[in-house]
């Protein structure tokens, strides 16, 4: 769910969302993101932000909770379906 509506909101090829569902923390998919679209060459900032906005949305938690560093699966109970 994650990993997809970050590819509807970037613009994304449909065989990124693999990639990014595997990424075990937020700042790891921003990364991700960053290198699939050098094109673009967004911000990570910026990047990091949609992703973090995407979670909280997706998950109800706060953004303010969702550190880039957390493991989305042990620290924030995110399991793979769910990313």
């Amino acid at each position: 769910e994650i990993a997809g509506e970050l590819a509807s909101r970037l613009g994304l090829a449909s065989g990124d969302i693999e990639e990014f569902a595997k990424a075990r923390t937020a700042a790891a998919i921003a990364g991700l993101i960053g290198d699939e679209r050098p094109e673009a060459a967004p911000e990570t900032a910026s990047v990091l932000e949609t992703v973090v906005a995407v979670i909280g949305e997706r998950t109800g938690y706060p953004v303010e909770m969702i550190e880039p560093g957390l493991d989305l699966e042990a620290d924030l109970s995110i399991d793979s379906i769910k990313r």
